[in-house]
């Protein structure tokens, strides 16, 4: 038997990105049965705004369900079926008859509740995502179930920040009451997005300023031509500053900070959970602010689906002899 045809993958989720994982699966020769019987993570931006822009379409993708009434999941020219199994007992069926089991790539705070859904977890699975609440890798560690979080792959960590990026940079465009050209950015964090985020908006010649208390993240930015500095404190020219965007979950502005921020000016946070800043200020200060989580599944899902897979296929092999790639 070959590794396609013993291997089994169970897809679970709303997130459009996992429609695509599903079908990419598929095409590649896998059985892929699906799971819809969570509510969706897949949400439009939390955007806050304390003045008035033109009424404008913003679209955003539907939900998965709803994304594969047209075309079917199955068809009929893919070497294996795809079958869609919306209720319990085929749930149940899905689990016993699967070798590897994917869950979104954020999970949301409903979802990681439902502990339950472990009752149908054994030794024989592995359980996919790009990264597991703490909860979560403790059971599977006690029962000796294995894992593997994506997030965790240096090849999805490189590519995933230029989807995001790239997600970001259309919102902000399309968020924006003015040009992005020529204007001032406060960039919070050099890690992988920050970096991509930075090279994008420096086609726009932009002036920014990065904020990162690594030092070999610092060196690097100043490398590319940033300014860059350690510490928040030091910046002085939040008051002068139109667009500020977060990369970092950690709070680092002050309240004496946040209250500086000009009242045209923007703040775009990517950041996981806490964020970069709490509601109650932002609510308080009446901030103009967007929260914009798991960009690449909204924005580019097809790519991101091919991605996963592609992770996902290459460490399969080395799944099976005990070899994680790392």
């Amino acid at each position: 038997m070959n590794i396609k045809q013993s291997s089994t993958f169970f897809v679970i989720g709303n997130d459009i990105r996992q429609s695509y994982i599903a079908k990419e699966l598929c095409k590649k020769g896998y059985t892929v049965y699906i799971y819809q019987g969570f509510e969706s993570i897949f949400e439009p931006p939390t955007i806050t705004q304390k003045t008035s822009l033109p009424n404008r379409e913003i679209y955003y993708p539907k939900a998965f369900k709803e994304h594969w009434n047209y075309p079917p999941l199955y068809d009929g020219t893919l070497s294996t079926p795809c079958l869609t199994t919306p209720i319990p007992c085929s749930l149940k069926e899905g689990f016993f008859k699967s070798t590897y089991i994917i869950f979104p790539t954020i999970i949301s705070s409903e979802l990681e509740k439902k502990l339950t859904i472990f009752s149908y977890f054994n030794t024989s699975h592995t359980i996919i995502a790009g990264r597991l609440p703490d909860t979560w890798s403790d059971y599977c560690i006690n029962h000796h179930i294995s894992t593997f979080e994506y997030c965790n792959d240096r090849d999805f960590l490189s590519f995933n920040s230029k989807l995001t990026s790239e997600g970001l940079l259309s919102t902000i465009i399309s968020t924006l009451p003015f040009s992005l050209y020529h204007r001032f950015v406060l960039l919070l964090g050099y890690g992988n997005c920050g970096m991509e985020i930075a090279s994008l908006l420096k086609s726009f010649h932009c002036s920014i300023t990065v904020v990162e208390n690594n030092n070999t993240q610092a060196a690097l930015a100043r490398e590319h031509g940033f300014v860059c500095i350690n510490n928040l404190n030091d910046f002085h020219q939040i008051s002068s500053t139109p667009i500020i965007i977060n990369t970092i979950p950690s709070h680092l502005f002050s309240l004496r900070q946040i209250q500086m921020i000009p009242t045209e000016g923007w703040i775009f946070d990517i950041a996981s959970y806490p964020h970069g800043f709490l509601k109650q200020h932002i609510d308080f200060y009446s901030i103009n602010y967007c929260l914009e989580l798991g960009i690449p599944g909204k924005f580019s899902p097809i790519t991101c689906g091919f991605l996963i897979v592609t992770i996902i296929e290459k460490n399969i092999i080395k799944w099976r002899n005990g070899d994680y790639y790392v």
